[in-house]
């Protein structure tokens, strides 16, 4: 008889072993698909994220806008110590009825962006800082050229100096 009360709390043991692990892989296996569920977007979020990058971004995605390549600059930058050279090319993503404005004006933008870049140096251009307000600098000239506004950004698709 004591022998029976012992197979049989041993496997009270074993049994309450096999719950206890049961019940912590289906805990685990809840927090996972908690964690997932609200870490990784549905498919419905995607698609009204994508829609909301095309439509209200204005990027090179959107049908409303074309990109115009304005390339092959080398700009003369103002620096007392020697010459320094920036070579860039640029693109322009600008609204759809003001492409063939620009390839009108190509040779005034082209102009304006020259002397504007050659008023800056080396120093200027250093870091995000003077890219970005190069960038700024140049989108406000060619819209006061091209009135009313009619690009939405400027793009560097090379730019180096020496």
């Amino acid at each position: 008889m004591a022998e029976e009360n012992e197979n049989t709390a041993v496997e009270q043991k074993k049994s309450s072993g096999t719950l206890l692990l049961i019940a912590i892989l289906l805990i685990g296996v809840l927090a996972g698909g908690a964690v997932a569920y609200f870490l990784l977007p549905s498919s419905s979020d995607a698609d009204s994220t994508e829609e909301s990058d095309v439509e209200g971004s204005g990027s090179m995605a959107s049908k409303d806008f074309k990109i115009f390549k304005l390339e092959d600059f080398s700009v003369n930058l103002r620096d007392p110590a020697g010459a320094k050279i920036l070579q860039m090319d640029i693109s322009l993503e600008v609204k759809d009825n003001a492409y063939e404005k620009l390839g009108h004006q190509e040779a005034a933008i082209k102009d304006a962006i020259i002397l504007l870049t050659s008023d800056y140096t080396v120093e200027n251009l250093n870091g995000l800082d003077g890219k970005l307000g190069l960038k700024d600098d140049i989108q406000l000239r060619i819209n006061n050229l091209l009135s009313p506004s009619e690009v939405e950004r400027i793009y560097f698709t090379k730019f180096h100096y020496n």
